[in-house]
Order: C-alpha cells, then sequence, then structure tokens
C-alpha cells in the first residue's frame, strides 16, 4: 500500500510540473528530460510512470474533460445522457482551452501530432475516454452496434475536428465563435452515430441554456 501511495505522489507531481512546463514553454519545447527535472525525479522513474510524452498530454486532458462532467453532473437539475452531457462540456472545453494563448499553443501542438485519439499512444485514456462514451450514446438511443463503422466515424470526426481547430488558430476562422464551432462538433458527432436530428438539436439547446447559467471558465486544462 505505502508503494502504491508512493506512486500516485509521483504521479501527481509529474502531472504537476508537466502541466506548468506545457503552459509556459509549450508542448512541443518540453522534453521528457525537462518533466523530470521539475518534478525532481529520474528520468527512469518517469518513463516507468509515463512511457512517452503524449501520455502525459492525454492524462492532462482527460483530467480535465472529467472535471468539467463532474461540475455538469453536479449543477444539472435533470439525468443527462451521455451525448447530452457531451454537448454541454464541449462549449467550456474548447472555450477554456482556445481563449487562454498559452493553452490554445499547447492544445494545437498537441492535435498536430496526431497521436491522442488514435489509439497508438500506450497509454492514452483521453482516448478510451471518447470511445466509452461514443459506445454509451448507442446504447442511450438504443441504436444497433456500428462495428467497424464505429471506428471509421471515429477516425473522421477526429480528423476534421483537428483540422478546423488548426484552421481556428490560425485566425482563418474569426467570423465564427468558439461556441458556434463547439456546437457544429458535437451535432457532427450525433450524426456520425446515427442519432435522431431531433435529439441532436435537443440537445444543442440544452448545452447553450446550461452554459448560459453556469459559469465553467475556472476549470483549466494546465494553469
Amino acid at each position: 500500500m505505502a508503494g502504491q501511495k508512493k506512486g500516485e505522489i509521483t504521479k501527481r507531481k509529474i502531472i504537476e510540473s508537466s502541466k506548468k512546463l506545457f503552459y509556459t514553454k509549450g508542448y512541443n519545447k518540453t522534453l521528457m528530460q525537462n518533466i523530470a527535472d521539475d518534478a525532481e525525479i529520474a528520468l527512469g522513474t518517469l518513463t516507468y510512470h509515463y512511457s512517452k510524452k503524449e501520455s502525459i498530454a492525454s492524462t492532462i486532458l482527460y483530467n480535465y474533460i472529467t472535471n468539467i462532467n463532474a461540475y455538469i453532473d453536479q449543477h444539472s437539475e435533470s439525468n443527462l445522457n451521455a451525448f447530452q452531457t457531451h454537448f454541454i462540456a464541449s462549449i467550456p472545453y474548447y472555450k477554456n482551452l482556445l481563449e487562454d494563448q498559452h493553452s490554445r499553443q499547447f492544445y494545437c501542438e498537441v492535435i498536430m501530432s496526431e497521436t491522442l485519439y488514435s489509439g497508438d499512444v500506450t497509454e492514452d485514456p483521453l482516448a478510451l475516454f471518447f470511445k466509452g462514451m461514443k459506445a454509451q450514446c448507442l446504447r442511450d438511443y438504443r441504436i444497433p452496434k456500428m462495428g467497424y463503422q464505429l471506428e471509421l466515424a471515429s477516425i473522421f470526426e477526429v480528423g476534421g475536428r483537428n483540422r478546423l481547430i488548426k484552421k481556428y488558430t490560425e485566425g482563418k476562422l474569426k467570423n465564427i465563435s468558439i461556441e458556434n464551432i463547439a456546437n457544429y462538433l458535437s451535432s457532427n458527432m450525433g450524426k456520425l452515430l446515427h442519432i435522431p436530428e431531433d435529439e441532436i438539436i435537443a440537445s444543442q439547446e440544452l448545452a447553450i441554456q446550461f452554459n448560459n447559467e453556469h459559469d465553467l471558465s475556472q476549470i483549466h486544462a494546465l494553469l
């Protein structure tokens, strides 16, 4: 138990050091050795817990989205299904990442690395989270298992989302708000999962209403 507790403490130190360095230096310029030095641990200890930098970024973003979801669950007046929660969460998820210059740089560099969500990372809790969320959406709406189509839809959705976010960060979508981008991405995911159109529209209205009534700007991925 003592060894397990020490390991968890070390992992928390790694995450906190990584968040600080990713915020100040960016994702690309932060090396694993930088993280080990800041956390005051050996490089071997770092790679024992997180074999690659991508795994650390995935863990940070996973913690971020689960913190947002926890807030939504706590403050929602009704029981939400997985798609409704995702729709609501997407707005602050992207706003809080993209409105801050340092967080925006980090996120853009991460998605351009094309490793997260892909299954190419040994430890990718973010990919597992979204895979589970999509599977729950199918169960909630009693949509038959999509088999290989779900995998293809996920690849298509991730690629389109990352390209759209890249265009936004490059200033090529100046007339479109982050809220509208988030709502479009969530709607598009719903269509790819064959969620009924009326449910998609209702979920968007719910997401807009919830975010108008609640301030989630205090939840951050990094600092």
